[in-house]
């Protein structure tokens, strides 16, 4: 067996304005490190990414260089076709939920273009838990397939994309759950007064329709009068005290994706809540969010810090990502927003505030399932490290 492994990483960024994309990559770098010390291995690290930060390096991770996407020029293709035919493996992620055609036919050449490098020079290419689909175009259905077939290796985190892939090429899924799931996390001191805190994480890109800016998730609500009129009966009962926290920011706070900007204008609205303005990565967040007894959340990787620390979490779900990815843990809080109504979407979600310790339970329980396939996750890498 090798000491040390050249591993490239595909999907996963170090810097980025949407804290679910940077919890991704913290936590299977900590899985990584945790293969290298029962294998007694180093790793060199290589990210391709549209951030030139880099991880900081420890006696596992030696090194951990960046390949930064730059399409249009010659000189990056050259440098990552090196860079794949030195590797000992290749993951992809895809940001957890962007081996998809739903947000746009943009993002989708771009990521699958990397793919298809990645199986061109290299031989271990794995795609690692992530939720596959929905393609809603045949030509995005026919190139997933394509890539999906060629992959060595693919993980899904939830069962209905391994029923799709299934279906699409009969690739043999291994069915795991979501690394983000394992983030380290120290729960935030706040004041206590006896009331119970319910967080708030409202989507900057449900907020102002999707990227089109016309219901581009189809949703069967209307997403801005949910959130006014949830915090509105939150902040006016005196047995809740309302917290209102980002989980995307960069660009302007008026950006398609900027969550924070949503929470200062919900703030003017309902003066009485408060908002989390000090978060600077997906840790700070999940510190924020274990101190919470309730949190409603629009952004999955938020949700997925809330069910992991035990809080009473409801997923607000504009795409089937959350349905899977919580049905393969056994937790069935989820609030779907593609079917309900405003008002029906409302009084579900002050019923499950309502009862909320029954959800905290669920949350607990559900941990038991998440670190079992975490663990098979792991021992399944350690034996294909073990091969090469």
């Amino acid at each position: 067996m090798k000491k040390e492994y050249n591993v490239s990483v595909i999907g996963l960024e170090i810097d980025n304005g949407n804290l679910g994309c940077v919890a991704l990559t913290l936590s299977f770098i900590n899985i990584l490190e945790q293969i290298g010390m029962k294998l007694g291995v180093t790793l060199s690290l290589t990210a391709v990414g549209y951030s030139d930060k880099k991880y900081e390096c420890n006696d596992i991770v030696r090194k951990y260089e960046v390949i930064r996407v730059h399409p249009k020029q010659l000189s990056f293709w050259t440098k990552l076709k090196q860079n794949f035919k030195n590797a000992d493996i290749i993951f992809d992620f895809t940001l957890g939920d962007s081996f998809s055609d739903i947000y746009g036919a943009g993002r989708y050449i771009k990521t699958n273009l990397l793919k298809e490098a990645a199986e061109k020079y290299n031989d271990r290419f794995i795609l690692g838990p992530q939720t596959y689909g929905p393609y809603k175009s045949t030509w995005s259905q026919a190139w997933a397939t394509k890539i999906i077939k060629r992959a060595f290796k693919v993980y899904s985190r939830d069962m209905q994309s391994a029923n799709v892939l299934e279906n699409m090429c009969s690739k043999h899924v291994s069915v795991v759950t979501d690394v983000a799931f394992g983030l380290p996390y120290k729960t935030k001191e706040l004041e206590q007064n006896g009331k119970i805190k319910v967080a708030f994480n409202p989507s900057g890109l449900l907020w102002k329709g999707g990227y089109t800016g016309n219901n581009q998730f189809d949703l069967s609500i209307d997403y801005q009068e949910y959130c006014k009129n949830v915090i509105s009966k939150l902040t006016s009962d005196s047995r809740y005290e309302v917290y209102l926290i980002p989980h995307v920011g960069g660009g302007s706070e008026n950006g398609s994706e900027n969550d924070y900007g949503v929470c200062k204008k919900l703030h003017e609205l309902f003066p009485d809540s408060h908002v989390v303005g000090e978060i600077n990565s997906p840790i700070d967040a999940k510190d924020y969010i274990s101190a919470m007894d309730v949190l409603i959340a629009a952004r999955m990787h938020a949700t997925v810090a809330g069910v992991s620390t035990g809080c009473a979490t409801i997923p607000v779900a504009y795409s089937r990502k959350f349905m899977g990815l919580y049905e393969n843990i056994g937790y069935d809080y989820v609030l779907d927003v593609k079917t309900l109504d405003t008002e029906s979407a409302v009084n579900q979600t002050l019923e499950w505030v309502l009862d909320y310790k029954k959800l905290q339970a669920a949350a607990d329980s559900s941990q038991r399932h998440v670190q079992d396939k975490l663990q098979a996750f792991q021992e399944d890498l350690i034996d294909i490290f073990k091969a090469i």
